[in-house]
């Protein structure tokens, strides 16, 4: 049987809830905090079946090229594993796991300020079966997508995404160079830029990838639009688009923005 611990999970230093975690990432929700109830991830608000799908998609997902021996080559039996042994600490949000008896702050432990190598990355590229971390650094045990990639931080502190490809072909990367630079010509405002690199492999082999700059920080986290979608009951007379849409206006969002923002999104698509 798999030992549990108890942890808050943590919006900044703000006690959201206290949770039972197995050493393997499977979570049990523990008793929530009436005054942390606000700062519930968006996307885990409406039942305690949201708040546990919101979890599971911290982890690094089972489909990444790769990523099964780069979780054995960090000594991780699995992607939950990982995310625990890093305090479930993300570069797209302000949320952690804050051990129970623990006296750690967000000052501590979160990746926007303190160093950090994303190990399980490394190993994704480099191809070899050991990766040396520096014991005073921070890890990464969470990121989305099925595409490798990893973060590093640069020579001004600017907290880099790099991606690599699906198989042999390219086309990934040259993808979202392609409409970067399109969005860049049409609407400067409302995209991420992302620029083609050269990545080494192992020494001994070059690939195109492409990088950009993380767009989050300690003020500002990422919310997708179905988390958005998942916080609200759809109503029957309701479609999805209309849910997400008043989802946002009840977030905070301007109308006339959303409404410019989606009309270019899916021209654009």
């Amino acid at each position: 049987m798999l030992e549990k611990m108890n942890y808050y999970l943590m919006h900044k230093d703000i006690v959201v809830c206290l949770l039972e975690i197995s050493s393997d990432g499977e979570m049990r929700l523990s008793s929530k905090n009436d005054n942390g109830f606000s700062h519930l991830p968006i996307g885990g608000q409406l039942s305690d079946s949201k708040f546990a799908e919101w979890w599971k998609n911290r982890y690094i997902p089972q489909n990444r090229d790769g990523i099964a021996k780069a979780l054995k080559a960090n000594g991780y039996n699995s992607a939950g594993n990982a995310l625990v042994d890093n305090l479930a600490l993300s570069l797209t949000d302000c949320y952690w796991i804050k051990p129970r008896e623990s006296d750690l702050r967000w000052k501590d432990v979160n990746l926007f300020e303190n160093d950090f190598v994303d190990s399980i990355g490394e190993a994704l590229f480099s191809g070899t079966n050991k990766i040396k971390v520096k014991q005073n650094k921070k890890k990464i045990g969470s990121s989305s997508g099925e595409l490798k990639k990893k973060w590093c931080v640069d020579e001004n502190g600017k907290r880099i995404l790099i991606k690599g490809n699906i198989g042999k072909s390219y086309q990934q990367s040259l993808n979202e160079i392609f409409i970067s630079n399109i969005h860049s010509q049409l609407n400067p405002k409302y995209h991420l830029k992302y620029e083609r690199i050269d990545i080494n492999i192992d020494g001994t082999k070059t690939i195109i990838g492409c990088k950009s700059e993380n767009f989050c920080n300690n003020n500002i986290e990422f919310v997708s639009a179905s988390e958005i979608i998942d916080s609200r009951k759809l109503a029957g007379s309701d479609n999805t688009f209309n849910c997400f849409k008043k989802g946002c206006l009840e977030l905070g969002m301007k109308e006339d923005v959303f409404d410019e923002y989606m009309d270019y999104l899916i021209v654009t698509d």
